[in-house]
């Protein structure tokens, strides 16, 4: 039968001197996987080349001193931050800000999530900013981590046990906005029985150390992220 010298590299060969020789009747089926195999992990080494993009998702009222230390320790792990506080997303000047955050969103490869007491005041008709960008991170099926601060917890117990809570009006204030349980409640997937959700978890917070203490545990191995990026190709 007549022979092709057509050479693939072996996995696991660091110096590329082990070839295997392949006859004509499987190269070709060979050399469309192996196109396919290159392609996928020509897409995993764009983040070998390049700074893993994460996006952090906030409001920003009585927070702004956090998230700089929160964007400061992920720069400093080697990260490449996207967060509007900071001014590190993109602006289109003939884009809503809405839009210019959903496009910070797709741009980005991960998505690290803060769910705080306030709303925020970045809302755009009945669509709040930092809730549409948790939307759409998911819904996109990006890489995601979520923290929750404790009282958003504790409001959402509390006013499980309260008749006739979803009635209850709350005048507006700086501290406090019922529809932060409606951000918590998404982001946990309620509207699905708990023995059948995935991609829930949300890490309780009352302190910053306890937000460092989750980035440095989730985005400190480098190694741990890549993974899952690979998983995502």
């Amino acid at each position: 039968m007549d022979k092709t010298v057509t050479t693939y590299l072996i996995d696991g060969d660091p110096k590329g001197t082990q070839y295997v020789f392949i006859s004509n009747k499987i190269c070709r089926t060979l050399d469309t996987v192996y196109r396919k195999q290159l392609k996928k992990n020509s897409n995993f080494a764009n983040y070998m080349e390049r700074k893993i993009k994460i996006m952090v998702g906030s409001t920003v009222y009585g927070f702004e001193n956090e998230l700089y230390q929160i964007v400061g320790l992920l720069q400093s792990m080697g990260y490449e931050v996207l967060n509007s506080h900071v001014g590190t997303i993109k602006v289109n000047p003939s884009l809503s800000n809405l839009e210019n955050c959903l496009n910070a969103v797709d741009e980005c490869d991960i998505f690290f999530g803060i769910i705080r007491t306030y709303y925020g005041t970045g809302n755009i008709g009945n669509k709040n900013i930092a809730f549409e960008e948790i939307k759409r991170a998911i819904e996109q099926g990006k890489p995601y981590w979520f923290m929750v601060h404790r009282d958003v917890v504790f409001a959402r117990k509390l006013f499980g046990k309260i008749k006739g809570a979803d009635k209850i009006e709350i005048n507006r204030n700086d501290f406090f906005d019922k529809r932060c349980i409606d951000v918590y409640n998404y982001v946990i997937k309620n509207e699905i029985a708990i023995t059948q959700r995935t991609g829930n978890w949300v890490q309780e917070f009352y302190r910053i150390d306890d937000l460092l203490t989750y980035i440095n545990t989730q985005f400190g191995d480098k190694s741990f992220v890549e993974s899952i990026l690979k998983q995502e190709e």
